[in-house]
């Protein structure tokens, strides 16, 4: 009976060391995946930071270019309008010049009249 009190002892012992080696390499691999899981949560961060960069210089590049834009669109708004201007001050002096002509010529028709008379 001692002999197999001594070999549960012996066999108790030896799951002890077992389960004390075994929670060891547990915490070992724990910290090691922490590790891990660190030092991928710092890359995504990098990742992140980049993109954010990146998004922000894109996001400049397109208000410059929108800004661009605009100030040509309103160059050539303002282009336009003067050619309409132009357009209308001929239009208006080639209209007074065709009444003036058409003036003259009842002045005339008038004064003839006038002058049979």
């Amino acid at each position: 009976m001692e002999e197999q009190l001594t070999k549960m002892m012996k066999m108790l012992s030896e799951n002890q060391r077992i389960m004390e080696e075994s929670r060891k390499e547990d915490r070992r691999i724990m910290e090691e995946n922490r590790k891990e899981d660190r030092r991928i949560m710092e890359e995504n961060q990098r990742i992140m930071e980049e993109s954010r960069k990146e998004d922000r210089r894109i996001m400049e590049e397109n208000r410059k270019e929108d800004r661009r834009i605009m100030e040509e669109n309103q160059r050539i708004m303002e282009e336009n309008l003067k050619a309409m201007q132009t357009t209308l001050l001929n239009s208006r002096s080639e209209i007074l010049q065709v009444v003036r002509n058409e003036v003259d010529e009842v002045r005339n028709e008038m004064e003839n009249k006038i002058k049979e008379q």
